[in-house]
C-alpha cells in the first residue's frame, strides 16, 4: 500500500503558497514529485500542469488533474515523456529524499527549463530553530515527516541551498522562508529566516538568464 504524508498547506507564508505565488500564471509547469497534483489544482487556472512522480497511484490522480502525469524515477535521469522545454519547474520537497541532487536539478533544468525559465525549489531547513535546540540538548532524532524525515539523503540550510543551485549552473533570484507560525516576523525582518524556516524556498533560473534578463518570465 502506497503512504504518502506529505498535505497542502496554502495558510499564508506557507511553502506551498509561496510556491504557488512563484509560478505566477500563464505558464507551462512540470511538477516533479507532484503527488497527487494539489498543487496545479491550487495555482491559477491559465497554468498548463504536467508531473512526474514515482508513486503510479499518486501519478494517477495527478493524471485527473494535470495535463499529464507520468510514473518516473528522478534517479533514474531518463528523458521524460514529452519532448518539450518548461516555463517553470517545481521540485518540492524533492531534492533532499534524491542519490544526487545536483547531478538531477543540472539535468532537468539542462533539458527542460526554457530560456527565462524558472526553477522553484523547496528544501527542509535544518538550521531551524527547533533542530538547534534539540542538538544543545544533544539530540538528532530522524523522524517519518519533518525536518528529519527518515527518507532524507541530504540536510541544507539556506547556505548550502544556494550553493547547490550555483553547482547545478543556476543563479538564485529569490529566496524566501516557508513558515506559517513566523511567516510575518520572517517578511518584516529577513534576517531571522535563517533560524525561522521551516523551509528553504529559493527560484531559480539559467545562468545566462542573469547576463540578458529581458528573457525572464517573471
Amino acid at each position: 500500500m502506497e503512504v504518502n504524508p506529505y498535505m497542502l498547506r496554502l495558510s499564508k507564508h506557507s511553502t506551498h503558497k509561496l510556491i504557488i505565488d512563484l509560478v505566477g500564471r500563464d505558464r507551462t509547469v512540470l511538477d516533479v514529485g507532484c503527488n497527487s497534483g494539489y498543487i496545479g489544482a491550487s495555482a491559477h487556472r491559465s497554468n498548463t500542469f504536467y508531473g512526474i512522480d514515482y508513486l503510479p497511484g499518486t501519478a494517477a490522480k495527478a493524471k485527473k488533474i494535470y495535463k499529464d502525469a507520468a510514473v518516473y524515477d528522478i534517479n533514474t535521469l531518463e528523458p521524460l515523456p514529452w519532448k518539450k522545454r518548461f516555463d517553470a519547474i517545481i521540485l518540492a520537497d524533492v531534492l533532499e529524499h534524491l542519490n544526487d541532487p545536483e547531478r538531477a536539478l543540472a539535468y532537468l533544468t539542462k533539458k527542460y527549463l526554457a530560456p527565462g525559465g524558472e526553477v522553484i525549489i523547496s528544501l527542509p531547513n535544518v538550521a531551524n530553530w527547533s533542530i538547534r535546540l534539540k542538538l544543545l540538548l544533544g539530540k538528532f532524532n530522524y523522524t517519518e515527516t519533518g525536518i528529519l524525515d527518515q527518507t532524507h539523503l541530504h540536510l541544507y540550510t539556506f547556505q548550502s541551498a544556494k550553493q547547490l543551485v550555483k553547482t547545478s549552473g543556476l543563479h538564485t533570484k529569490r529566496e524566501l522562508g516557508g513558515t506559517s507560525f513566523f511567516g510575518p516576523l520572517i517578511r518584516i525582518l529577513p534576517m531571522f529566516r535563517g533560524a525561522l524556516a521551516h523551509e528553504i524556498v529559493l527560484c531559480a533560473g539559467h545562468v545566462h538568464d542573469e547576463m540578458n534578463p529581458a528573457t525572464s518570465l517573471t
